[in-house]
């Protein structure tokens, strides 16, 4: 086993979200794996996503793209050491980055938000951008407002109460977890009693994380 990516994206479709791209570097493949639930766990179901017949295709890393297409890195066969398969080095062969894209797949407007004035957007417009469908500008809005820190904290949390949508909650919790403040691990500790069990894992999860000794007797009441 070599690279792993957790798909975002949507340019292959709903049905690639959150499933996950894994490099066989030996047997020369990239397969396409989904979880699914089995009990308190995953197990996993695997296809083959991509194959080739030449002993030199060492794939070692796949990535996602801004634009949802994926960069698969391959070695070729230079590198004898590293694969129990190749005795003998042959530098000719140095490998190659491919790009893969789904024919008719979704195409996204400025994938990296380059359009943005990042500078003067205000902390509750980058809020807000954490529910963006570009996977790239989320992050970038989140590492922004990590940034900002505790000028920051009081514009989340008031998008995070105003917000429908648990997946953009979470995100918001998680950025919240990353500022540290106080009033953060306030909000942290009010999202335990969250409606979606999504949310109160993730507060669940960072104020573990950030030893929150101010939480043990609220997780306490609520496991009672």
């Amino acid at each position: 086993p070599a690279g792993l990516v957790r798909y975002r994206g949507k340019h292959f479709g709903q049905s690639y979200r959150d499933t996950l791209f894994a490099c066989h570097f030996n047997t020369r493949r990239v397969v396409h794996v989904r979880l699914k639930e089995s009990g308190a766990t995953f197990t996993t179901e695997e296809q083959d996503f991509l194959v080739s017949p030449s002993s030199d295709f060492h794939p070692a890393d796949i990535l996602e793209d801004a634009d949802g297409s994926l960069l698969l890195l391959d070695t070729g066969g230079w590198l004898s050491w590293g694969c129990p398969h190749s005795k003998l080095a042959k530098p000719e062969v140095k490998g190659a980055i491919y790009r893969i894209r789904r024919r008719g797949g979704a195409l996204i407007d400025d994938p990296l938000g380059g359009e943005i004035n990042w500078g003067k957007m205000t902390s509750s417009g980058l809020a807000g951008l954490l529910g963006d469908e570009r996977p790239r500008v989320r992050d970038r809005a989140g590492d922004v407002l990590i940034g900002r820190g505790g000028n920051a904290d009081t514009a989340l949390v008031s998008a995070f109460k105003g917000s429908t949508s648990p997946q953009v909650r979470r995100r918001q919790l998680w950025v919240l977890s990353r500022i540290k403040s106080d009033v953060a691990l306030g909000a942290l500790r009010d999202a335990l009693s969250d409606r979606d069990a999504g949310v109160r894992q993730v507060a669940a999860r960072s104020l573990g994380i950030l030893e929150d000794k101010a939480s043990g007797s609220l997780l306490t009441g609520l496991l009672k």
